[in-house]
């Protein structure tokens, strides 16, 4: 997976000086409005993520993703098989493989 870089440079060039605004690695999933977000987010002066997460380990399980957030995830990662439940799990297994979720238990997970 690829890691993406956030800088403070809009996409008009421009530096922008917010006292939160953190360029850094981002780091997916993060929560924006209540709901988990796994791709960074469209601004009308550029795309952004989160650099930095609380440390409050939050527990989740697949099946909560599924029920919840599978349409919204299939939207943001353009799947288009027949089975979007196995492309989640695929996407689980790489955000476990380089360290921004883990695996707890069988279908559930830690942020």
């Amino acid at each position: 997976m690829v890691k993406i870089k956030a800088t403070n440079i809009d996409i008009n060039g421009k530096q922008r000086k917010l006292k939160d605004l953190v360029p850094g690695s981002c780091s997916f999933p993060f929560k924006y409005r209540r709901k988990m977000v796994y791709t960074c987010q469209p601004r009308k002066d550029g795309n952004w993520c989160a650099t930095s997460v609380d440390n409050n380990s939050k527990i989740f399980k697949r099946q909560e993703l599924i029920k919840y957030y599978l349409s919204d995830i299939i939207k943001e990662t353009g799947s288009k098989g027949k089975t979007p439940e196995q492309t989640l799990s695929r996407c689980l297994q790489n955000l476990r493989d380089i360290g921004y979720i883990k695996f707890i238990d069988r279908g559930i997970y830690s942020i």
